[in-house]
């Protein structure tokens, strides 16, 4: 299907959002971690979506280096077996701090044909050079999208999305429970993963305007642009210091997004904030749409070092992206990235006017 494909590498998006389970045509994804933290997980979709009898002859895999005081490198991969040739690119994973977060740098592919896995017999294949690279860096819980190939005669390409995140490992707090974070953040999310626009929304359960986004806009939002498949909006915590229960409401609901009712839980907490933010009884509210069972889980886990470091991870990227204030948007498309703060119904068309720009 791609034969004498040209290569062709760019950035083509870089929103922040887990990777779907599943993805168009996606003909290769899996996931790999390095150094016992950071997760790299990977999809390669053929776009448009192949018609039926095509296919993709092309390999993809990663693999990764951890060196002790050094960053840790992946290597993301793509071999041809027919003309017995490979190419890709690395990444570089640098920590910010004492953070969860971490900034994603591409470089060169730095492994050897002798030092892929041996299941692809690439021992005598020939390295294909990309001929560039992008420059700019990314922050780590952002998909970045690669175009990788393209055949220059139809148009057909291989679109490589990638993620890196931070993956806590559980403590004694955390008993059995082990966060399937890529999960989490899936049930925090809401439409197709690879709609064109993504927007980034950072939230505090106790704020007012939050609560009336939640109610007037969001719905609207849903309507126009998310069931349409034009726009993935995906939810982060971002609790305010001046309102005492938010961190603890925060922490909650993203326990409750491990059993799927994130989103129900946003809503009771909208619902009844005036209350619960008068009285502090934060767990009274939530615990009315959860199972028995779904207690019992939820309020376990939002006591583990898991849960409240994805919280953390949400505010430490919201303190990089300089937000000040709940509710912000991030909308973006590729590299045009536009912070909206203070969403209303009051501005809601210039947020449309905003989307359907980027939309063309």
């Amino acid at each position: 299907m791609i034969n004498n494909a040209k290569l062709v590498p760019a950035i083509a998006a870089a929103v922040a959002t887990a990777l779907a389970a599943t993805r168009p045509a996606a003909f290769s994804e899996g996931s790999i971690i390095g150094g016992n933290v950071w997760k790299l997980s990977y999809a390669a979709v053929a776009q448009p979506a192949l018609s039926a009898g095509q296919h993709i002859k092309i390999q993809t895999d990663a693999t990764h280096t951890d060196g002790a005081g050094q960053p840790i490198l992946f290597h993301r991969f793509f071999t041809d077996p027919v003309n017995k040739t490979y190419f890709g690119y690395d990444l570089v994973v640098e920590p910010v701090g004492k953070t969860n977060s971490a900034i994603v740098k591409f470089q060169p592919l730095s492994v050897r044909s002798d030092q892929l896995p041996r299941k692809y017999a690439s021992g005598d294949f020939k390295s294909v050079g990309m001929p560039r690279f992008p420059a700019q860096t990314f922050k780590s819980g952002q998909t970045i999208a690669v175009d990788v190939l393209e055949n220059p005669g139809n148009g057909q390409k291989v679109v490589d999305y990638i993620e890196v995140a931070f993956v806590p490992a559980s403590d004694p707090k955390a008993g059995a429970w082990g966060v399937a974070v890529a999960d989490v953040q899936r049930a925090k999310s809401l439409g197709d993963p690879v709609a064109p626009v993504r927007l980034e929304l950072y939230s505090d359960f106790e704020c007012p305007a939050c609560k009336g986004f939640h109610e007037a806009v969001l719905p609207l939002l849903v309507r126009d642009y998310v069931a349409a498949g034009k726009v993935y909006l995906v939810s982060r915590e971002f609790p305010l210091t001046m309102h005492p229960y938010s961190r603890e409401a925060a922490n909650y609901a993203t326990a409750a997004a491990e059993v799927g009712k994130y989103q129900s839980v946003g809503d009771v907490l909208f619902r009844n904030q005036a209350i619960w933010g008068a009285s502090g009884k934060v767990w009274e509210t939530i615990a009315e749409v959860l199972t028995p069972a779904e207690q019992k889980t939820v309020r376990e886990l939002a006591q583990t070092s898991d849960v409240l470091a994805l919280v953390q991870q949400d505010v430490d990227s919201g303190i990089q992206q300089r937000i000040d204030r709940t509710p912000t948007l991030i909308v973006s498309r590729g590299a045009r990235r536009y912070p909206f703060a203070g969403p209303g119904l009051e501005n809601y068309p210039i947020l449309r006017s905003l989307i359907d720009e980027l939309l063309k």
